[in-house]
């Protein structure tokens, strides 16, 4: 899935382009995006998926403009017990692309236990986006 972002003139540093810790803004916006849209979290929730791991190839710098981005966001989960997503942060006209990104959580239930299966429903909603 493809998600429009925007680029704030505060994200930026004294050389006019965006600070590195923002694209992780934007990824995080994206997948927030994508867990509603998917999996049809809306607000609080008592599913939690906390970040264990996280990664950003930075490609080419984005300076301020008015320009279109998106962030494509893809899901897997790894061996029924991760969600594994990863990011390209590009230009929306021309597709030239400023970073890629990768993200991993796992899940715990309502009483922050540590869960070694996703659920079922879970897993058949990734497995539709997949198909």
């Amino acid at each position: 899935m493809k998600y429009k972002i925007k680029i704030r003139f505060g994200d930026t540093d004294a050389y006019g382009i965006v600070h590195h810790r923002n694209y992780y803004q934007y990824f995080e916006e994206a997948r927030f995006l994508f867990s509603r849209d998917i999996f049809g979290f809306e607000g609080d929730t008592d599913i939690k998926f906390p970040l264990i791991e996280s990664y950003c190839k930075y490609r080419n710098p984005i300076k301020f403009s008015l320009a279109s981005y998106i962030v494509e966001i893809r899901c897997k989960n790894i061996m029924n017990s991760k969600l594994e997503f990863e990011y390209t942060l590009m230009d929306e006209l021309c597709k030239k692309v400023y970073a890629y990104g990768k993200t991993v959580h796992v899940y715990i239930d309502e009483d922050n236990k540590f869960c070694l299966e996703l659920p079922e429903w879970l897993i058949k909603r990734i497995e539709e986006y997949n198909s």
